[in-house]
């Protein structure tokens, strides 16, 4: 490894991280080679063990331990999709029809990847509830289908209200035990799942309000000025009745 200047000096190459002419880099790939050399990218190429320094077989051990980790995280992430999808196959147990709208326990598995596997894993979970909405709505349509689906809507809103709301659940959800379980991880959960799940039903139902307000209203036989009374209605009983029913299966189900 070599300084900028190529002279071969003590370089520094993060804070308090010094290597002379022949610093080492330890890697478990192939490190790929133009015209003989290869320029080191700090951010994306030097990986700094929380060690301050380890031998050669414990390092070998770290990046077994790492692969099994990416492994097991792959495993459930297809766990957890498999549980969603099985969820919108079974009826009335991922979409439960209540009058023009249809009441969901989708969150919960979302909510529970956020929490155990991250808040990007759990993004990624919610984007398959996202499009299982939009899916389920298009081939099984109701009154109200269009806020959730662009074939019938013909407006790309309807997809931003199927998906975004729900990849959203486990990003807080995951976000906020990240930042609370240093204080106290059971409070995290709770905060992480009831937050989760209260996102996806003020901004679902915010986006038919603001989005498809008159033709939702039309829908439903109201009128529009009654429709955000009607809305907020919903947002305190069967959308409390979701977060509340959720967090306690999300927090149970995380504890394991």
């Amino acid at each position: 490894m070599h300084d900028d200047e190529f002279n071969g000096e003590i370089t520094c190459i993060a804070k308090n991280i010094h290597v002379n002419f022949l610093g080492t880099i330890l890697t478990d790939k192939p490190i790929k080679l133009e015209n003989e050399f290869r320029f080191v990218d700090e951010d994306k190429d030097i990986e700094f063990l929380p060690e301050q320094g380890i031998k050669l077989q414990d390092f070998l051990a770290y990046q077994r331990k790492m692969n099994k980790q990416k492994t097991k995280n792959l495993s459930f992430m297809s766990l957890f999709i498999a549980i969603e999808i099985l969820m919108v196959m079974v009826p009335f147990l991922g979409f439960i029809p209540i009058g023009p709208l249809r009441a969901t326990t989708l969150h919960i598995p979302v909510i529970i990847a956020g929490i155990v596997l991250g808040k990007k894993q759990g993004a990624g979970i919610g984007l398959v509830f996202g499009i299982s909405s939009l899916v389920i709505n298009t081939i099984q349509p109701t009154l109200t289908s269009f806020v959730f689906s662009p074939f019938i809507s013909k407006s790309l809103m309807s997809a931003f209200i199927a998906i975004v709301p729900r990849v959203l659940i486990g990003y807080i959800a995951g976000l906020l035990f990240e930042k609370l379980k240093d204080k106290n991880e059971f409070m995290a959960m709770i905060v992480g799942s009831f937050l989760g799940a209260m996102t996806n039903t003020v901004l679902v139902l915010g986006g038919i309000y603001f989005i498809f307000g008159s033709q939702y209203a039309s829908a439903i036989g109201k009128d529009l000025s009654a429709l955000f009374p009607y809305l907020i209605g919903i947002i305190t009983t069967s959308g409390l009745l979701e977060a509340i029913v959720g967090t306690m299966i999300a927090v149970m189900v995380s504890r394991i």
